[in-house]
């Protein structure tokens, strides 16, 4: 159980893991790929290559309790093949299980991939290109706790390079994120720095489809996840 406890007696708190990285070198018993994802001879999933106007995703097949989770993940967006800035970007999902067969991806460009429009959902974006005001764009650097269930996705907190976020469109450089989930509260860290914190308002989302999204417009980018696992926190 998810309580803090020596439940199993062998003098350490349990540990609960919902969804280990084991599962993404397994595609056939763990996650669903969907759109232009795929998976590369490394064990990597690849969400998107450098091509215009694509979206992919992976979802998990196991769902995963909404109240208490931490995700702990490597992403990467960039280009070596190109010195320009890249996008659009990718997000980290959590949707309503209920709601949200593995299949689903969403719309390229702006929207990531994550869009899931009259599902409750929510997701952290990592955003690479400035799509302006009308997608609720800071600037081309920024992470965001948005909600997934409208067009565009509505912005509920977000942080910038002005307040730490690192260079999100950088072809040397993995970044490790960790996303804690506390009964509506999510904390979002990168590289070990804690960069945003919000309570979602009138979050109940007992159960969750999990997985990763991306989307690239007329500017392009690979989108890729390196490991990820998601666990109990009491």
């Amino acid at each position: 159980r998810c309580d803090g406890v020596d439940n199993d007696c062998n003098g350490e708190i349990d540990e609960i893991i919902f969804i280990d990285e084991s599962a993404l070198s397994d595609v056939t018993t763990g996650v669903q790929l969907n759109g232009s994802s795929f998976l590369d001879e490394f064990g990597n999933i690849v969400l998107t290559l450098n091509t215009p106007n694509t979206a992919g995703s992976v979802l998990y097949q196991d769902t995963v309790p909404g109240d208490t989770w931490a995700a702990t993940f490597e992403i990467y967006s960039g280009n070596p093949l190109q010195n320009s800035q890249g996008g659009d970007g990718m997000a980290f999902v959590f949707y309503d299980a209920s709601k949200t067969d593995a299949t689903f991806v969403g719309t390229s460009g702006g929207y990531l991939g994550a869009d899931n429009p009259g599902v409750v959902g929510y997701a952290v974006e990592f955003d690479t290109y400035d799509n302006g005001t009308a997608l609720g764009d800071p600037d081309g650097n920024h992470i965001a706790i948005v909600a997934t269930d409208e067009r565009p996705l509505r912005t509920l907190a977000a942080a910038s390079s002005r307040d730490g976020v690192p260079l999100l469109d950088d072809s040397e450089t993995i970044h490790r994120v960790q996303v804690v989930m506390r009964e509506g509260t999510v904390e979002v860290s990168i590289n070990d720095v804690t960069l945003l914190t919000h309570t979602i308002a009138g979050y109940n989302l007992s159960s969750l489809r999990m997985g990763f999204t991306a989307g690239t417009g007329s500017i392009v980018n690979f989108h890729v996840v390196a490991s990820a696992k998601v666990e109990c926190v009491p």
